[in-house]
């Protein structure tokens, strides 16, 4: 499900923003860009992620901000700055070349002598702020996405109501068509063969072989009980996205076989009318969870 939120939680030493965003999917998919201070912890924040939400592309952007009261190390590496000391008489010495090595030759083309470090003295307190933060932007995030499931569960509840009348009209049609549609085969085959003598029972029972084919009987019990299902499943306040998923293949394979076996022109005009319907819900649900 398609979703956006941005939360700042502020702390009295550091600042949290944290941006969450998803689009459609039908896998649980998690991507977290956080500070590098705090790249070690992305399995943790994950498991924060996907305890709440397990379907959709989720994508999280996690930076941080410290006050200015935060303390600051520098810590020099002696052993490299002698090392580029002897280093650099040695070239003077040997090709004679002239000034003086002072500290501003380490500060411009010696950097990595000085190590500065933030205190992170607190570093496990930050992590479990930040851990926090995120479960609550989560829930805010989720909060979000219930409001616009509730819009969706109404709209696919009325899909369900139309596909409902559509396959009562379907049975209602159907009643009665095996039968007639075996007389209507029968008839046929006695005007063809008419000079033919034919044995009365072969014919009936050739008829009634064909038109068995066209029985849609237990397609549209199938179709049935899929339509209840699917009006159980969105009342269920769990993730139901891959189950509704399931349940919509089965049903567009029913309205697929009954559209294939009637012979009746109405039932037929109805089986397109389905095919869209069971494709509108289709369609949805890629946004549900």
């Amino acid at each position: 499900m398609t979703g956006y939120t941005s939360k700042n939680f502020e702390f009295d030493d550091i600042i949290f923003n944290i941006d969450i965003r998803s689009v459609n999917s039908r896998y649980g998919e998690v991507y977290i860009k956080t500070p590098y201070e705090f790249f070690k912890y992305e399995a943790e924040l994950k498991k924060v992620i996907t305890k709440q939400i397990k379907r959709g592309k989720i994508s999280v952007f996690i930076s941080c901000e410290y006050r200015d009261s935060f303390e600051y190390s520098v810590d020099s590496n002696e052993k490299l700055a002698n090392s580029y000391l002897k280093a650099i008489k040695l070239i003077k010495n040997k090709l004679k070349l002239k000034g003086k090595i002072n500290i501003d030759s380490f500060l411009k083309n010696s950097p990595e002598i000085f190590n500065v470090k933030k205190d992170v003295k607190s570093e496990d307190l930050f992590k479990d702020r930040l851990i926090d933060s995120l479960g609550k932007s989560v829930e805010d995030f989720n909060e979000m996405r219930s409001q616009e499931g509730d819009f969706l569960k109404n709209i696919i509840s009325e899909n369900i109501d139309i596909i409902n009348k559509k396959v009562i009209k379907i049975e209602e049609l159907s009643s009665g068509a095996v039968e007639a549609y075996k007389h209507s085969i029968k008839k046929k085959m006695q005007e063809i063969l008419a000079d033919i003598p034919l044995d009365e029972n072969r014919i009936l029972e050739e008829a009634g072989y064909v038109a068995a084919k066209s029985d849609i009987t237990e397609e549209i019990v199938r179709l049935k009980s899929h339509v209840e299902k699917l009006k159980e499943i969105i009342l269920i306040s769990q993730p139901v996205g891959k189950k509704i998923d399931f349940i919509v293949q089965e049903m567009n394979r029913e309205v697929n076989t009954i559209g294939s076996k009637s012979n009746n022109s109405e039932i037929s005009e109805i089986v397109i009318d389905l095919k869209c319907e069971v494709e509108k819900i289709r369609e949805q649900i890629q946004n549900i969870e």
